[in-house]
């Protein structure tokens, strides 16, 4: 009996010691791999500039699309759907 309680104590120290399985925290990375920026430079962009919201769009790069032979910077996923909901609003 002694065996098995020892042996029930042990695994479960090594399952919380080890990794996390949980997919939340599975899925987690270090701040640089979450935002990791597309392989272009800033120069290369038709603006500084966030065209919806107006942020650095560089530094806070999330996303990007081209429009009119321009490729147009966004710091996060709604600033690029306004974008498209009106192109001609936002484009310089």
């Amino acid at each position: 009996m002694r065996k098995i309680i020892t042996y029930t104590c042990l695994l479960a120290w090594i399952g919380c010691a080890s990794p996390a399985t949980d997919e939340k925290q599975s899925k987690r990375a270090p701040i640089e791999d979450v935002n990791t920026r597309p392989a272009i430079s800033e120069s290369q962009l038709a603006s500084k500039k966030d065209p919806v919201c107006g942020m650095p769009a560089y530094k806070f790069l999330k996303d990007t699309t081209f429009f009119e032979n321009k490729i147009y910077g966004f710091c996060g996923k709604g600033c690029k759907e306004a974008f498209f909901k009106n192109p001609k609003k936002y484009s310089h």
